[in-house]
Formats: structure tokens, C-alpha cells, sequence
């Protein structure tokens, strides 16, 4: 439903209120969903075992290979990689949009679970000569919340920033408490993103144009599932932009999830 105000010389002001049925074009997303996931689970057996394979290869556990065969090797890997993240990130969404997938909720420490996530994705950053610092206002903070989930809105918020920082800048993981909660955010300095592409965000099979005009390889789907799961965990998502500049995507753990806190002091916040 959209509304807005008309105003007429000769009639006054009034509201127009428009209401347009969506389930069609609802049904048509959901099926197109279906569609690849069915045919993504065909395609995950086999990849994983080539996946396997090239891993080994890579790793000389097989045989020494010579560098012009050890490169070939490297760049199959890397699309292999790409594949079974695409492959991954389509059985998600269905997964969310089928119930299926696992949003309980337990006592956690959150800047453990951001710690041991940049851990994990620090690997991808070394590839593409890029730095992940963490900063932290706590040493602690135990929240209500799914560390599975939390540690897959964090990998995707910073292996976009990892996508489009340029070689040798830095991606901050911070980690702030606020009246309102405790936020987790992610910044880079690229490209950033103009207010016309804003609209392509959070949207399934969608992919903003970078402020530089370039695209960078993916499905479109990640920061589609960020929102389902920050929907279901009720955590506010948010994110900032300037073209030239860099981005910053965060999400708020709000106060009434959050059971306690251990701040950095003032001499530890000098320190470090």
C-alpha cells in the first residue's frame, strides 16, 4: 500500500491511497526459489567431492606439481569455491522461506562469536591483501541470541567489505554498546554504493552497482538472507554509504536481549 498527499487549487488537500495485490509476483519469487534449490541440491554432492579433490591436489598430497600446473589448480579451487557458496546461499534462502532452517535461540558472548567469525574468514581477506581489525568497547557481552546465525550475518557483511576494499586497505569489525543495545558493524573504504542502487539491497537475486559503476562476481542472495535472518532474530539492520568513501553495513542487538556486559576500562581502551 503507498499513500500520498494531492493538493488541488480548487478541491483542498486530500490523500490517495493505492493497493496493489502482490501475490502473484510473491508466488513467482517463491517458486523461482524452488526451482534453483532443487536443482542446487543435484549440483552440492558432486561439488563438494571436486571440491575435495582440488584441495588435495593444491596441497601436493597427491604429487608435486610443477607451477604452471599448480596455477591451473589454484584457479579451478577458487571457482570451485565460488560455486559452492553460490550453491550454499540459494539452499539457505530456501531453507528460510521453507521454515526449515534453525533460529533458536541460547546465552551466548557475542564478541567471542565475532572474534572466532573474523578468525574464519581471515583466510579470504589474506587472498585479496586486505586487513580485518577488530574493535571492541567490551571483553564481553553475553546476549540472547544463535551464534550460527550472528557468525553468517558477520562472514557475509565482511566478505562483501573483503569484495570491494581496495589491495592493502583495512575492514573494521566494530563492536559498540549503546543505550539502545550492542551494534555490530562492518566498514570498508570502497567504492561505496549511490542512493539510486540503495533499492537493489536486501532484495533475493538483487546485486547493487558499486559507486565506481563495477559489479563484483556473486548470487545476489546474501544480504537477501542477512535481512530473513536479522527478521527473525529481531535485530535491526542498517547501513551507510558515500560514493568514494566506503560503506558501513551493521546490525543492533537490542537491550532487552542483551543479559550482560564487561567493558573495556579506560587504561585497557589507552592500551589498545
Amino acid at each position: 500500500m503507498s499513500t500520498r498527499m494531492v493538493r488541488t487549487a480548487d478541491e483542498g488537500d486530500f490523500f490517495v491511497s493505492i493497493l496493489r495485490d502482490i501475490s502473484d509476483r510473491k508466488c513467482s519469487q517463491f517458486e523461482k526459489v524452488q526451482t534453483v534449490s532443487t536443482v542446487s541440491h543435484e549440483l552440492r554432492t558432486p561439488l563438494t567431492s571436486i571440491h575435495g579433490a582440488l584441495r588435495l591436489l593444491k596441497a601436493g598430497a597427491v604429487a608435486e606439481l610443477d607451477p604452471k600446473t599448480q596455477n591451473v589448480v589454484d584457479i579451478a579451487a577458487r571457482n570451485t569455491d565460488r560455486l559452492l557458496s553460490i550453491v550454499n546461499d540459494i539452499l539457505d534462502l530456501e531453507k528460510i522461506n521453507s521454515n526449515k532452517m534453525d533460529f533458536s535461540i541460547a546465552e551466548m558472548d557475542v564478541v567471542s562469536c565475532v572474534n572466532d567469525t573474523v578468525e574464519m574468514i581471515a583466510g579470504a581477506a589474506l587472498e585479496n591483501d586486505v586487513r580485518l581489525d577488530v574493535g571492541s568497547d567490551l571483553r564481553n557481552a553475553m546476549v540472547l541470541g544463535n551464534p550460527e546465525r550472528i557468525s553468517q550475518v558477520i562472514t557475509n557483511f565482511t566478505s562483501n567489505a573483503i569484495k570491494y576494499s581496495p589491495k592493502g586497505a583495512p575492514v573494521r569489525i566494530g563492536i559498540t554498546q549503546t543505550e539502545d543495545g550492542i551494534v555490530i558493524s562492518v566498514t570498508d573504504h570502497g567504492p561505496g554504493i549511490s542512493e539510486d542502487q540503495n533499492r537493489m539491497l536486501f532484495k533475493p537475486f538483487s546485486q547493487a552497482r558499486a559507486g565506481d559503476g563495477s559489479k563484483r562476481p556473486g548470487t545476489g542472495l546474501g544480504l537477501a538472507i542477512v535481512a530473513a535472518i536479522a527478521e527473525r532474530l529481531d535485530y535491526p539492520v542498517d547501513f551507510q554509504s558515500v560514493v568514494g568513501q566506503g560503506s558501513t553495513f551493521q546490525f543492533r542487538i537490542p537491550s532487552h536481549l542483551v543479559l550482560w556486559t564487561d567493558p573495556h576500562d579506560t587504561a585497557d581502551a589507552a592500551a589498545g
